[in-house]
């Protein structure tokens, strides 16, 4: 009678909550709750421990891009979703503006590529999002830092992404104005004396004869310049030209920077 139905409602009611709990039907696929949980902890874990998870990562434990940002999300709602992963902002990120606060104050320049990890420095499009937008956004809260971030100068290719202060900058075009100036007085000295030599011989001397090649500042002595001021980038510049397999060239005539007086 009516305790064999209430039994039965009973045993009903507790099967459909049991099931609940344990499973899942998630696109007419059957999940195990046991197997989510699983996967959102190790997950948890996983982002934890290393402050980013990739693409490659979330796809090897078999997620789809909007299951690992729920996960993530749920448990770290400040973090950070990159067109090719997901970063943890206060380990990936803060050593990032810290670097560049030390740039700013010691007018130097900081490569922010090689302070990233691997798995995410290797994708440019998340880099150039990382340093055009995000450290920008954590700069924002101080204006003096800010404005000296977006003075400074930046440089990213496949290996590299360079922040330059703007006083680096600066006090390298004060170097190469110095650099000109001694350039020019050295040519002004060999004109007069080719002019002599040549107007003792023939007597004229074509204008287009004083201005040739030789008129022209090797590219080299310009980075010789720079680099007695700032060793640590020539280093950075033998660095990228091995990693490429470019041979550093000590022919100073191979390239040139033209000089006008």
């Amino acid at each position: 009678g009516s305790l064999s139905t209430y039994k039965s409602s009973t045993a009903t009611s507790n099967a459909i909550n049991a099931k609940n709990h344990v499973n899942t039907t998630r696109n007419a696929i059957f999940t195990p709750h046991i197997y989510t949980y699983t996967q959102r902890n190790y997950v948890d874990s996983l982002f934890q421990t290393n402050g980013f998870l990739t693409e490659k990562m979330w796809i090897s434990l078999g997620l789809s891009r909007n299951r690992i940002e729920a996960f993530v999300k749920e448990a770290f709602p400040e973090a950070v979703l990159l067109q090719k992963c997901i970063i943890e902002p206060n380990k990936i990120l803060s050593p990032l503006v810290e670097s560049v606060q030390s740039a700013i104050s010691n007018k130097s320049f900081v490569d922010l590529r090689s302070l990233l990890p691997d798995d995410i420095a290797s994708n440019c499009d998340d880099v150039r999002e990382i340093i055009h937008q995000h450290i920008r956004d954590l700069l924002s809260a101080q204006q003096s830092l800010r404005d000296n971030f977006f003075r400074g100068s930046i440089v990213i290719d496949d290996d590299l992404g360079l922040f330059f202060s703007h006083d680096m900058t600066e006090q390298s075009k004060k170097l190469l104005v110095l650099l000109a100036q001694e350039f020019g007085k050295q040519r002004a000295n060999e004109i007069v004396k080719v002019a002599g030599h040549t107007s003792t011989l023939s007597g004229t001397l074509e204008c287009g004869e004083l201005y040739n090649t030789s008129n022209l500042i090797p590219l080299l002595d310009v980075a010789d310049s720079i680099a007695t001021q700032y060793p640590d980038l020539m280093v950075k510049q033998q660095q990228f030209e091995e990693m490429n397999g470019r041979v550093i060239t000590t022919n100073r005539s191979s390239s040139n920077l033209k000089w006008e007086a």
